[in-house]
């Protein structure tokens, strides 16, 4: 796997000890970038009643596409985010910073990761200004935003503790898995995934082992990896149909499927959006 590794440790959430152990990545305990922001943000104190397992879930960090949170289907600002039937209090994005409106207790961000694009609030505070070098993230930059899914008047944003500049670009691949393996864990359960995969055929490298795949069916899986691999300016992937049309009419559309499933199981691609779009394990992600 690439753009969406394998280090799943711990996802930090807002609060001093919070984490999604489902989940790993790169976020630590204690996020900076907090803000006062009076009514429209609830610090996460919990009432003595409150139901422990709901608390732990509102608390907690799910990493997500921006599409996720479009098809969400939210039609009140009091009904909860819920992903893959888990209400969600806290989300983690990355994506490309396509416009900024700074004003004087708000900043507003256009953030675009590929799937979607979504409108990103935070407010300004007195030790934001502190740190602002720190904080500075640029127009048309990769960003992570870590905040609460809103909505307001009808529309959709995230209201931002903390959007910090990715400076390592291996922060985007990892954060793309996580949001497969956070998925396939709420959907298929820990024990399908560990079970789906033979970690003996993981490969590394820049390509396919020499000599893995052979006769006519090898030679269509390395026609169908070739392609995909070919296709690396797409954050979202490529598409099978468009891989079917290129490889028409030598190659049916069952047997490029075929060779995708085996691809994939093989851990030479994998699937981003859905489980029609695939980017090569071995292809470098675009630069924006």
């Amino acid at each position: 796997m690439n753009n969406y590794s394998n280090s799943f440790s711990n996802y930090g959430g807002n609060q001093q000890n919070g984490g999604y152990n489902a989940y790993g990545g790169g976020y630590g305990n204690n996020m900076s970038g907090g803000n006062n922001v009076g009514s429209d943000y609830n610090q996460g104190g919990f009432s003595s009643n409150d139901d422990p397992k709901k608390e732990y879930s509102q608390q907690t960090l799910r990493p997500v596409t921006i599409k996720q949170l479009i098809d969400t289907n939210i039609d009140h600002p009091d009904k909860p985010l819920v992903i893959d039937g888990e209400e969600v209090k806290q989300v983690v994005i990355i994506g490309v910073v396509r416009n900024i409106n700074a004003q004087t207790t708000m900043t507003q961000y256009t953030i675009e990761d590929g799937t979607g694009s979504i409108e990103v609030k935070m407010w300004v505070s007195q030790n934001q200004a502190l740190d602002e070098e720190d904080n500075d993230v640029p127009l048309s930059s990769y960003a992570k935003v870590i905040g609460d899914f809103r909505l307001f008047n009808d529309k959709k944003h995230i209201l931002a503790h903390s959007i910090k500049p990715i400076t390592d670009f291996n922060e985007i691949t990892h954060h793309g898995l996580e949001t497969i393996l956070a998925h396939l864990q709420k959907t298929k359960g820990k024990k399908s995934i560990l079970g789906a995969y033979d970690s003996s055929k993981i490969q590394s490298g820049n390509g396919i082992v020499p000599g893995q795949y052979k006769g006519n069916e090898g030679n269509v899986i390395k026609r169908v990896y070739d392609y995909i691999s070919s296709i690396n300016n797409k954050l979202e992937g490529i598409h099978i149909s468009a891989i079917e049309k290129e490889l028409a009419p030598g190659i049916s559309s069952a047997e490029i499927r075929k060779a995708t499933n085996i691809l994939v199981d093989d851990g030479n691609i994998y699937t981003v959006i859905d489980e029609n779009h695939f980017l090569s394990t071995h292809a470098e992600l675009p630069n924006y």
